[in-house]
């Protein structure tokens, strides 16, 4: 017996063997007539679009719904949970008949981290990755099981405070998901076509990418790249690409749940900034750049640019996840394996790929590295929200924490599930939901003074010179993407060449107290910010930031300017729909606005630039 399931147990509890709870159903079904389903670390779903497929179609097990199903192998631990649908799975699932009234309970006990751990003990195995469990030895093990009236109240309080936890999850999975789509929009230009901005819009000939900027070019593949070998060091260790384009040491992202080669046979050096394609898993994404030093398989094709100084592994590495994304990997590379095609450069070579200028190749990939870093730290978030949630069940059962009879709400924090910048975001459009034609264009000019004077530095903006004032379309691109996966605001036009607008999506999830909470000593300056300007017509807003950067730029310069010369930048040095929009009297009017309402710059935050960014 374990201390953990048994030994710290109340002693009121029931030490039995599970077997008792359970009738194994091992009846062979086919899928024909028994739904496919996936046993996942969610639960039991139907069967997930990618999973490998047998043609074997009576080799099933039959699942019905109520029944409790666990996975046997060692590299899938976690993966079960109560089955709400009939069905049938693969034959390396267990699957439970409950003989019991509360088998919810059951569910719960089947997941936490306590059973698994002894699971996998009574399992058997050649290697730790392919460790597997028997019914057999599964029916041995000991439990603590509490009364009936305890399994109902752990079963009431789990369910709230999984479903609060899941909902946290669920959000973040939102956010990823938009980030990622619009990563690879970002990749192919297909923002810029849909929003129709100045420059043209070009056809391409291409089924997977019909239009594109009309400042790019196209180029057979085999003329940007060509597929390298290199021969590996003895002490290189693995490097993996992953479904998420992530490529680095397979250390880095696990240490089990792969199969361990008998002869290291056929390995090809991998350096960092190369751009690696998997050939067996390229169809579902498995394409990025390399961050680590180390060897692959030859099931990996490493591509050289022909002309580095005019490529960007990055950009191209999203250009075929897109790709990916649209199918036509699987349209380039057939294959008798279902979903399974094999990429072969040969194949990929007289291809066409979109070629932009490489500074917006370069704009490109930095908007992709900032979005994929936010994505790492959402991942991350829910990750330990699962272990949240893995360790509450675990102490549950098995008599850790004490159940109250009713129903209590477990608090989890909403700081991590919403980054920071998006709820400085959030807030101005919240505090102007009041204001008639409050937009992108204010939106943008507030962002740029929340860092600049109220020194909120998170925002980390690079603003340009642009027509209607400090501009970084980038930052704003970012803040839009998040607003809309945390399900705020969406941005809304009427068509091309009208006002950005902000439509909300839900009530806002974090109050106040909460944000000043965070900004400390720089809340008083930014909600200053926004009371003051939430009166003012947008070009009024334009006027004060642009006389604010011009100001502020001076003084970081080590300058002490006076009215005429800040006016003169505006006019002079900034951008020539300035002399159209205002006049000398009207900017100095605003100059002494700004210093009866303490907009007063201290040269300190980011400063502007006459730099044109292309994303």
């Amino acid at each position: 017996m374990t201390d953990i399931l048994i030994q710290q147990a109340p002693k009121s509890w029931r030490r039995v063997k599970i077997g008792q709870f359970f009738e194994h159903r091992s009846e062979n079904v086919s899928d024909l007539e028994y739904a496919p389903l996936s046993v996942t670390y969610a639960g039991i779903v139907p069967q997930l679009k990618h999973v490998a497929k047998s043609g074997d179609h009576n080799n099933r097990k039959r699942v019905a719904k109520g029944d409790l199903v666990i996975n046997s192998r060692s590299d899938r631990r976690g993966a079960s949970g109560l089955s709400p649908l009939d069905g049938s799975v693969s034959l390396i699932n267990i699957v439970l008949k409950p003989r019991v009234q509360n088998s919810r309970y059951f569910h719960y006990l089947l997941r936490s981290t306590a059973f698994q751990d002894e699971f996998y003990r009574f399992g058997h195995g050649i290697v730790d990755d392919l460790w597997t469990t028997r019914y057999s030895e599964m029916k041995g093990i000991w439990v603590a099981v509490p009364p009936a009236d305890t399994q109902a109240a752990i079963v009431r309080n789990l369910d709230v405070a999984c479903d609060r936890i899941d909902k946290l999850i669920q959000l973040k999975r939102r956010q990823i998901k938009i980030l990622f789509e619009k990563e690879s929009l970002t990749a192919v230009g297909a923002l810029r076509v849909d929003r129709k901005e100045p420059d043209d819009v070009k056809a391409t000939g291409l089924q997977w990418l019909p239009k594109m900027p009309g400042n790019w070019s196209l180029l057979r593949a085999k003329y940007v790249y060509r597929q390298i070998t290199r021969q590996p060091c003895d002490d290189d260790e693995i490097v993996t690409a992953f479904r998420n384009g992530e490529v680095t040491l397979r250390r880095n992202r696990r240490e089990t749940g792969y199969t361990l080669a008998v002869k290291e046979t056929g390995y090809q050096k991998i350096l960092p900034g190369d751009l690696v394609i998997h050939t067996m898993d390229a169809f579902a994404g498995a394409v990025g750049v390399s961050d680590s030093e180390g060897k692959a398989t030859g099931e990996y094709a490493v591509c050289e640019a022909i002309k580095p100084n005019e490529t960007n592994n990055e950009f191209y590495a999203e250009i075929l996840r897109y790709m990916a994304k649209r199918d036509y990997i699987i349209v380039l590379c057939p294959s008798v394996r279902e979903r399974a095609p094999r990429f072969r450069f040969s194949k990929f070579a007289p291809v066409c790929l979109p070629v932009p200028p490489k500074k917006e190749q370069d704009a490109i990939a930095s908007y992709l590295l900032a979005s994929r870093a936010l994505r790492k730290n959402i991942e991350a978030s829910i990750l330990l929200l699962n272990e949240r949630k893995a360790a509450l069940i675990t102490a549950a059962v098995t008599g850790q924490l004490e159940i109250p009879e009713t129903v209590s709400v477990v608090e989890v924090s909403t700081d991590n599930v919403i980054p920071f910048p998006i709820r400085i975001a959030a807030q101005i459009i919240h505090q102007h939901k009041n204001t008639q034609k409050f937009g992108r264009v204010k939106l943008q000019k507030e962002l740029y003074l929340a860092e600049a004077h109220a020194g909120i530095s998170e925002l980390q903006g690079q603003y340009e010179r642009r027509a209607a004032g400090p501009l970084d379309q980038a930052l704003l691109s970012r803040l839009e993407t998040g607003l809309e996966a945390a399900a705020l605001y969406s941005a809304h036009s009427e068509g091309s060449g009208s006002a950005v607008t902000y439509e909300a999506i839900s009530a806002m999830p974090f109050n106040r107290a909460d944000l000043e909470g965070e900004l400390g000593g720089r809340t008083e300056a930014f909600f200053r910010i926004l009371n003051k300007l939430s009166d003012l017509d947008t070009k009024s807003v334009e006027a004060i930031a642009t006389l604010y950067a011009v100001w502020n730029d001076a003084l970081i310069d080590g300058e002490t300017p006076d009215d005429d010369s800040i006016i003169h930048g505006v006019l002079e040095e900034w951008h020539s729909e300035k002399k159209r929009k205002f006049k000398p009297d009207e900017l100095r009017t605003w100059l002494g606005w700004m210093r009866r309402n303490d907009f007063v710059p201290k040269g300190q935050g980011p400063r502007t630039s006459l730099g044109r960014l292309l994303v």
